[in-house]
């Protein structure tokens, strides 16, 4: 999957059923890997393959989950203001933060899809399974990393209005053949609601952000299978 300057892929079943106004519909036209551009859908861009039978897929594995600090190539990261926030001020996260995220996106995957579900989360590619592999980029946070800051001892508290956002990305495919069934991309942000900005607060937001995004997935892969079963009757 290409992720670096190339933002284009995302969970499928948001494509048809995610919220917007008018309805979604699929374009005439498909690309090259046969996949149709949903239009009207509440994604910044997403495509998927007409008439994917999703029922037939009863088990779902999260492939990968990678994020990292790419950024799009006209991106302008934020002025440090060396004065109050001092010389090490930055926006990027470490590896350990970076690896911290990703685990955080697991962790929902579980709690959204539990036993009460009716898909079997699996840790192999196998029959009747959709891959999902997920890029987590083009993190903006609303101030610099806390850690990298100047305390808030010296220099008072950092308030914003937001945490930031983030970019989900994430294709879907045949976990068998390798087919690619839907790509997209949208961007994650919490309400906006001026509050500290520390570690806790910005991951208490981006773990609300994975699970908004998950219960998404979910309520239209629901939906998708079951208007398949309704046309084939």
């Amino acid at each position: 999957m290409k992720s670096k300057h190339m933002l284009c892929a995302a969970l499928a079943s948001c494509f048809l059923v995610a919220c917007a106004t008018p309805d979604p519909t699929l374009s005439e036209q498909t690309n090259e890997l046969g996949l149709a551009k949903v239009e009207n859908s509440a994604l910044a861009i997403s495509f998927v393959k007409p008439d994917v039978n999703w029922r037939k897929y009863t088990k779902l594995y999260f492939a990968t989950v990678t994020a990292n600090n790419e950024h799009p190539a006209d991106y302008k990261p934020p002025r440090v203001d060396v004065k109050s926030e001092g010389l090490n001020a930055t926006y990027d996260l470490r590896d350990k933060d970076l690896r911290k995220l990703e685990q955080a996106f697991r962790e929902k995957v579980g709690d959204v899809f539990d036993e009460h579900q009716p898909w079997e989360i699996v840790d192999k590619a196998d029959g009747n399974t959709l891959q999902i592999d997920v890029v987590i980029t083009d993190i903006r946070l609303a101030a610099p990393r806390e850690d990298s800051r100047r305390t808030s001892l010296q220099f008072g508290r950092t308030y914003t209005e937001t945490s930031g956002s983030l970019v989900l990305i994430a294709q879907l495919k045949d976990a068998q053949s390798g087919e690619v069934l839907a790509q997209a991309i949208d961007r994650g942000q919490r309400v906006s609601q001026w509050h500290l900005n520390t570690a806790v607060f910005n991951y208490g937001d981006v773990k609300s952000i994975f699970n908004s995004w998950l219960n998404t997935f979910k309520n239209g892969l629901m939906r998708v299978s079951a208007d398949h079963e309704k046309n084939a009757n």
